[in-house]
């Protein structure tokens, strides 16, 4: 299950797709919950507001979610969201902290404890 920021109409932007040609199925939240999500993304997140009811209003989305597909982990995709979901789990699912995988990753490239694959066509560095 993914939340993230969704700028264009579609709203995908081609996460489902990449995470399909790697044998993983993504669910994302409904076009209403992609709106919610932006607004509070960009309105209040972004600009250092942290309330308790943009947290509630997230977690209601993600606890819809856990309740319509049944699905884990939660993957946030956006770095501002640890900022605000900042627990290990959610009821019953865990979360992918994307900013904390990166950061640790970047870390253990700089350290030398792990190799750099770039995949020039896609644009990634896994």
């Amino acid at each position: 299950m993914l939340i993230n920021a969704f700028k264009d109409d579609s709203g995908d932007l081609n996460y489902p797709d990449v995470f399909k040609e790697q044998g993983i199925e993504v669910f994302m939240p409904d076009k209403g919950d992609k709106d919610l999500i932006n607004l509070k993304l960009f309105s209040v997140i972004e600009l250092g507001i942290f309330k308790d009811e943009t947290k509630q209003v997230l977690i209601g989305i993600i606890e819809k979610m856990v309740q319509e597909q049944q699905n884990d982990p939660l993957i946030l995709g956006c770095t501002e969201f640890p900022l605000i979901l900042n627990g290990e789990s959610y009821g019953s699912i865990s979360v992918l902290n994307t900013t904390q995988i990166h950061v640790e990753a970047i870390a253990k490239y700089c350290c030398g404890t792990i190799q750099s694959d770039l995949n020039r066509s896609e644009g990634i560095i896994v």
